[in-house]
């Protein structure tokens, strides 16, 4: 093994189905499905919540079966 093979990441060892991504939208198609902006969309891929795939240095696409892991349901307080 010469010493340019130890620098490439060892993708022969990560299983495709470690990495299996549905349909990848664009943010502004995310945004628009959860209703709200694209830099809201931006804030939940910068916090960790919403998982963003880049394409290559302009392109970020996010998986659509992801979006629903965002949101979180409303628990009445039984407060009006």
């Amino acid at each position: 093994m010469s010493s340019s093979d130890t620098n490439q990441p060892q993708l022969a060892a990560i299983s495709k189905e470690e990495h299996k991504v549905g349909k990848l939208i664009t943010l502004d198609d995310a945004a628009e499905r959860l209703a709200i902006s694209k830099r809201g969309v931006r804030r939940l891929v910068s916090s960790g919540k919403l998982k963003a795939y880049r394409i290559n240095a302009r392109v970020i696409r996010v998986d659509s079966a992801d979006l629903a892991s965002v949101l979180e349901p409303v628990v009445p307080t039984g407060k009006d």
